[in-house]
């Protein structure tokens, strides 16, 4: 009896101490996500991982989005249907690559924008003023991330673990508290 409770409490052991590590990797793993990109802004260099949190409506026209932050316009281009998210500017993000606009795209992009402010002619842009109001880059996004869920899995791994732990210990208890009632009577 003596060598399975060892063993049950090593393995307690060793079960709390691998939901520990899990907790810390869990907890790490965004900003792991965030050490592997950027946050995308209007002047990047081309072809780098981005990411923006966005939260207001979008003009959306053949896969080009055009997006408005507090800090300036931007323009997404996905195959994704972003209109089908919920964001909320906080927690999800689109991440993609920065990709540097060539002629076709900002014509096609200045069209776009001026059809939705066609009743206002003080809205609509030049094509030489396109940089000014765009900047260089767009951000070709192929994934939509929600902060909250990264990590979740490997958090849920660290649950069971300690579980499991806690169990195997509250085991060996009972067989200890069992084995001293036994040797009082």
């Amino acid at each position: 009896m003596k060598k399975y409770n060892i063993i049950l409490l090593l393995l307690s052991v060793v079960s709390i101490i691998l939901a520990i590590v899990l907790f810390n990797k869990s907890a790490s793993s965004l900003d792991d996500l965030n050490n592997t990109m950027s946050v995308f802004n209007k002047y990047n260099t081309n072809n780098t991982k981005s990411y923006l949190y966005i939260k207001n409506a979008y003009i959306n026209n053949n896969n080009y989005y055009i997006v408005y932050l507090d800090e300036g316009v931007y323009v997404l281009k996905s195959d994704i249907k972003l209109e089908d998210y919920s964001f909320d500017g906080k927690y999800q993000r689109v991440v993609g690559e920065s990709k540097q606009f060539d002629n076709n795209d900002i014509s096609r992009i200045t069209d776009i924008y001026n059809n939705y402010y066609s009743y206002s002619e003080s809205s609509k842009i030049k094509e030489d003023e396109f940089n000014d109001y765009f900047g260089s880059y767009y951000l070709e996004v192929d994934e939509v991330i929600n902060d909250l869920d990264v990590g979740k899995i490997i958090g849920n791994f660290a649950e069971l673990f300690l579980e499991i732990g806690i169990i195997l210990f509250v085991i060996v208890l009972l067989n200890l508290i069992i084995y001293i009632k036994k040797r009082i009577y």
